[in-house]
């Protein structure tokens, strides 16, 4: 029957959804399996995002925040390689030379061109389209008229090629980052109001600053960014800021700074570009969109059905890191990174490690507030002009402080084009080295943060020092061989250089000897500006850096000048020494021995220096003093805290406690705990000893103690007591012997003391160092040492302890028995492994008398850890000449050793013959280690039966059995002792 053709259409139709949608879902499922995003887009409130594989282009409404239905793009001219959406269409390049135009719908196709090289980017502006055909040497582009599709011009330049670029129509450049070069560069490509291509060029700078891969241009179109971070203007590629990090993506609000993505940290900038705040995304995007108060984040995840995973972020979210609590200092072991003396006299303390500055009093000689950090600077400045402190993280961004607020808190200051690597302050300006340029960039800033200066072809040094009467920055070079002294001009009075502007830097100089023994920190320039001294001692001309004939005698760590001399702080066999250098000559006026390592000295007034030491406790100490080294008497003096109480030898006890600031002394008290007696003195300590050691008491009491800090009649609170403390350590355990010895452990004894919560237990062998094996516990009065080698001689020793420490050695030797072997018997060459009491040897038949002879080799093997000792071997039973053994027996078969015997079978008569081979040893479990032996005597003249031995089991031994257990076999006295 023949079917109506509407009906076959109509099936073939169907035929052909149902097959679309089995592609449709493979699409699917492929998308998920093997999406390539090529790029993003955005036109109006729609982000474009074009996937390679499978050919499309995915939309999302951004203010609806829903995927839109995808574009599919044909697949007759190849797989995108690179596009571009702008509001006039989708511009594809197809198999990296063909140029299609889509509509935003796919539809509407029209060819543009075919390129001869690979295209490497599309960029729209209006009416024209760029074709970006730059290579690893070149930047080439060629424009098109979008209307008519016609080619306007092209540009090619040699070098500048231009890759990951970006186009600012407001200036009308491509910008990108050239790549067959080193260094690489940010570079561009012009064109005019009629699109025709005009020139390129690169950055003056040439490689000074990170390098790129993409470009992004500001809408304002002054300033152009590149993906390490740093801003150049569009105008001249001149270097224009830095954010401080690398971008992975960014977008421009309309009211602030940029928001940037790296990773998944997503960070909002102020307006003049500072960091304002940050937050954690769930997951590092690809790229993002800004949608009224969120931001929109779009990554591949070919978890989700179309390849993407999106979320919507609150702009909100984008908070300042919370101020992490204040570290209380006092008490504290640290070492502060930099230290300063603020306007008020105020010392500042910078903590890296603790994220803290930490503030102390000269007045009252006790810790104020601390100032806790958000990061951790790696360096700092105090401006005396703007009583602020500045910071630099690692990352290059200076944050400061205005410790004149009510609540001083960090703010973003400026931002480094990479890593800092010095920071001091001239006058009111802010002065900064960091590692770009050809060697190394200093800068200045004004108080505003605004850049005012910067000098590239630079030094690093570990310090520099400012002089305000100089108008100098004086500095090492500490990465150059040889060093050298150098001072650079900062105009930072406005009036010392004239052809400066205020704050500039200005021409340098440096010292001819270039490289000498002279040139070791701390530099350190003279109130007057006239002479700089080093840490070495040398002294130079601070105009002229010549060397002058008058030097310090010593290196120092520190120094300041005050009424005209030279005050000086060194460390000298772990203890400062302050030194003062008077008169024409620099003679030595005046020294004092302070406890602890120098640190610093600073000037408070005309008639007071303040040392700062580091004390054997590991804490800053702090000594206000006069002109002539005596020590200043505070309005009141700090209680002291800290106590703790050890045993450094025996027999003594040491006190220690935190050195109070302006005493001249201490005094020590005690009292038995718990009791209401008074307080006794118990010893003095001098300025700055802040520990006392005495004698133990031999007693079972606890005792308190308490310190008073003096300076005079002046007297401090008594500290916290340091209640319940024991009277010493204990006495040595009493009657320690060895109880029992085997060949792997060891119970030792002792008696009980006074004072132990504890003891140590160590061994070794003679000879070998002590080792810990034990802790008993307080009341224990025994133990047991164990996984000790056999035979071997050891040492052992006990001390009791507690808190105070432990007691004299108790010490005892003894040596641990033999070990015991384990016997294992083969049979060669059969290798087979016999039994003890069951395993037995059938040799067969021989004849009585004749040569015929049965033989069998046994290899006797230690499988056990210790040595089997005293092997020996013996025949009894019935017959027992009738069989022998070749062999001897040895005194000893290591662990893993072996030996090998012959057992053979002649018969002296006819029948039935039996014996019993007893293998005797320092095997417990097998000595002897018994195998049975038969045998059949035949008649002279008679065939031999197969003489070869067999291992049989005993219960085949009908005539033998007996001999395994019975009274007429093997008695037990038969048996060699053994240990």
């Amino acid at each position: 029957m023949n079917r109506p053709a509407s009906v076959f259409i109509s099936r073939r139709l169907g035929r052909l959804w149902f097959g679309l949608g089995i592609l449709a879902a493979s699409i699917s499922a492929s998308i998920s399996a093997h999406a390539q995003w090529i790029s993003s887009h955005r036109v109006a409130d729609t982000a474009y995002f074009l996937f390679s594989f499978p050919s499309r282009v995915e939309r999302y409404d951004l203010a609806a925040r829903s995927w839109l239905p995808a574009v599919p793009l044909p697949s007759t001219y190849g797989m995108p390689t690179c596009g571009w959406v702008d509001p006039d269409g989708i511009y594809v390049t197809y198999g990296g030379r063909s140029v299609y135009r889509h509509d935003l719908l796919g539809g509407n196709t029209t060819h543009v061109m075919n390129s001869a090289v690979n295209v490497s980017g599309l960029l729209t502006d209006g009416n024209w389209l760029f074709i970006n055909q730059s290579d690893q040497s070149y930047g080439r582009f060629v424009s098109i008229d979008k209307t008519t599709g016609s080619i306007i011009g092209n540009f090619e330049n040699y070098i500048d090629s231009v890759h990951g670029a970006s186009i600012v129509p407001a200036v009308k450049k491509i910008f990108g980052r050239s790549t067959g070069v080193s260094p690489s560069d940010i570079t561009f490509v012009s064109y005019d109001n009629t699109g025709h291509l005009l020139s390129g060029g690169d950055s003056p700078h040439h490689g000074d600053y990170p390098n790129a891969s993409k470009t992004w241009g500001f809408p304002s179109g002054t300033r152009v960014i590149d993906s390490s971070g740093t801003l150049y203007s569009t105008a001249t590629l001149e270097y224009a800021g830095s954010l401080g990090t690398a971008v992975d993506d960014i977008q421009f609000p309309a009211d602030s700074g940029p928001i940037i993505v790296r990773g998944n940290a997503m960070t909002a900038y102020t307006s003049n570009l500072l960091p304002a705040g940050s937050a954690t995304l769930p997951f590092a995007p690809r790229s993002f969109f800004l949608n009224a108060a969120d931001a929109v984040i779009f990554s591949s995840d070919n978890t989700k059905p179309n390849g993407i995973n999106v979320q919507a972020i609150p702009l909100s979210s984008l908070g300042t890191p919370p101020i992490p609590n204040g570290v209380d200092p006092s008490n504290l072991a640290y070492v502060p990174d930099q230290t300063f003396l603020a306007n008020d006299g105020t010392l500042l303390l910078v903590s890296k490690k603790n994220k803290s500055i930490f503030r102390w009093s000269p007045e009252t000689r006790q810790y104020l507030p601390t100032i806790p950090l958000v990061k951790a600077p790696v360096y700092s400045a105090y401006s005396t002009a703007g009583n602020s402190i500045y910071l630099a993280d690692k990352l290059g961004v200076v944050r400061s402080i205005d410790l004149s607020a009510t609540s001083p808190v960090e703010v973003p200051f400026a931002i480094l084009p990479t890593a800092p690597l010095g920071l001091t302050v001239a006058g009111a300006f802010v002065f900064t080295a960091d590692s770009s340029g050809a060697w190394g960039t200093h800068r200045t800033f004004n108080a505003a943060g605004v850049q005012i200066s910067a000098k590239d072809w630079n030094y690093y040094s570990e310090e520099y020092i400012w002089s305000e009467a100089a108008q100098k920055i004086y500095h090492f070079r500490d990465d150059t061989s040889p060093n050298d002294l150098l001072w650079e001009e900062v105009n930072a009075n406005g009036t010392a250089y004239p052809e400066l502007a205020p704050g500039a830097i200005g021409g340098d100089l440096d010292t001819p000897l270039h490289g000498s023994d002279y040139f070791q920190h701390p530099i350190r320039v003279s109130p007057d500006g006239s002479v700089v001294v080093l840490g070495s001692g040398a002294i130079f001309d601070a105009t002229t850096l010549a060397l002058l004939p008058l030097a310090l005698p010593t290196s120092v760590d520190d120094i300041v000048w005050q009424g005209g001399k030279i005050n000086t702080i060194r460390t000298v066999s772990g203890s400062a020494k302050l030194e003062r250098w008077a008169g024409p000559t620099l003679g030595l006026n005046g020294s004092l021995q302070l406890s602890g390592k120098a640190l610093r000295l600073f000037v408070l007034d005309e008639a007071r220096i303040l040392a700062v030491c580091l004390s054997p406790k590991g804490q800053p100490d702090f000594h206000v003093l006069t002109g002539n080294f005596e020590i200043v008497p505070p309005t009141s003096l700090a209680t002291p805290a800290g106590l703790s109480i050890t045993n450094p030898s025996p027999g003594k006890l040491l006190l220690e406690w935190s050195d109070v600031a302006g005493e001249l002394g201490y005094i020590v008290q005690r009292k038995p705990s718990g009791s209401s007696d008074n307080w006794n003195e118990i010893g003095q300590t001098g300025a700055s000893e802040a520990a006392l050691e005495f004698g133990v008491i031999p007693s079972n009491d606890t005792f308190d103690y308490r310190v008073i800090a003096t300076h005079g009649e002046l007297l401090s609170d008594p500290s916290l007591a340091l209640e319940n403390v024991l009277s010493g350590p204990p006495l040595p355990p009493e009657s320690f012997t060895l109880d029992a010895v085997s060949a792997s452990s060891a119970t030792l004894s002792w008696q009980d003391g006074a004072l132990a919560d504890g003891y140590r237990l160590e061994s070794r062998r003679p000879g070998k160092a002590w080792k810990a094996v034990l802790f008993p516990a307080e009341d224990s009065v025994s133990a047991t040492v164990t996984g000790l080698e056999s035979n071997t001689p050891y040492d052992f020793r006990i001390a009791a302890r507690n808190p105070l420490g432990l007691s004299k050695w108790a010490t005892v030797a003894g040596i641990t028995r033999h070990g015991q072997g384990e016997i294992s018997v083969i049979l060669s060459p059969d290798d087979r492994e016999l039994t003890d009491h069951v395993s037995g040897l059938d040799f067969g038949s021989v004849q009585v008398g004749g040569k015929s002879q049965g033989a069998a080799r046994l290899t006797i093997r230690n499988v056990g850890k210790n040595e089997l000792r005293n092997v020996s071997f013996k025949l009894a039973g019935p017959n027992p000449d009738d069989f022998s053994v070749i062999g001897r027996g040895q005194a000893g078969i290591g662990s893993g050793g072996s030996m090998e015997i012959e057992v053979k079978f002649s018969a002296t008569r006819m029948g039935r013959r039996g014996a019993v081979l007893r293998i005797f040893s320092t095997d417990a479990n097998e000595s002897p280690f018994d195998i049975l032996l038969g045998g059949d005597g035949l008649k002279k003249g008679s065939r031999d039966k197969d003489p070869e031995p067999r291992l049989e089991s005993a219960q085949h031994f009908n005539g033998l059995r007996q001999f395994t257990t019975g009274t007429t076999g093997v008695e037990a006295g038969e048996a060699a002792a053994f240990e």
